[in-house]
């Protein structure tokens, strides 16, 4: 029993020494809290437009977010969370209330550009909604796509050009293109765009002259063919 209880006790001191041994050696290797700690994040770098164009090919943008800038976008970078559209085309071309801006198919919408009206010197550009009046009239304006869905743009979205894929709305003010799987039902699918209206693929279907549309953005033949839904 003595001799039994001698091994015991050595036994025991064994494992006690083992353990300290792994603790202390887990401490050496562990490295010290300072060491350890991650490094303090770079700042962010304020976006700065290399080409000094205001919504140039390729370019981004997003909301200008200041007090007095009701609806203006202004240029961020592609991977910015705030960023929402990059531009497809810049186009020099004068804008009026009148203009049919001439865009690339996956254009979502469409921003106008002008000088700012509060600048003294009148020659700092700003940017914004093509449907916001003051946006509506300038020397420019660039084609723009979500980054993100929804698109708008893509035949049956319910916006930008009218063309075959395209539904419509019945209104008192004429037809208008909607979505064709939104929240309203269309009445009418574009299903063919035609010079006189003669060669419709069905018998029923209504022939839209520019005149019967509300939106007659990318027009380019006098009539259109449309099945009712």
């Amino acid at each position: 029993m003595a001799a039994a209880a001698a091994l015991l006790a050595v036994a025991l001191t064994g494992c006690s020494g083992g353990d300290g041994a792994g603790a202390r050696g887990s401490a050496q290797d562990t490295p010290s809290a300072s060491l350890s700690a991650a490094p303090s994040p770079t700042p962010t770098e304020p976006y700065t437009d290399d080409d000094q164009v205001l919504l140039a090919k390729d370019d981004c943008y997003g909301p200008a977010g200041t007090a007095g800038e009701f609806a203006q976008v202004v240029e961020t970078a592609c991977d910015d969370p705030e960023a929402y559209g990059r531009v497809l085309k810049r186009s020099e071309e004068e804008l009026t209330l009148t203009s049919i801006p001439d865009c690339p198919d996956p254009t979502d919408q469409v921003m106008g550009i002008t000088y700012g009206k509060e600048k003294v010197s009148v020659t700092e550009e700003v940017a914004g909604p093509l449907h916001y009046v003051t946006y509506a009239v300038g020397h420019g304006y660039a084609c723009v796509r979500n980054l993100k869905a929804p698109h708008p743009g893509d035949r049956g979205g319910g916006g930008m050009e009218i063309r075959v894929g395209d539904c419509l709305e019945n209104t008192a003010t004429g037809y208008k293109e909607i979505a064709c799987d939104g929240d309203k039902t269309p009445d009418l699918k574009i299903n063919k765009d035609t010079f006189d209206g003669d060669d419709c693929p069905n018998k029923d279907d209504v022939k839209l002259s520019p005149n019967t549309l509300v939106d007659r953005l990318g027009l380019s033949r006098s009539m259109l063919c449309a099945e009712q839904l």
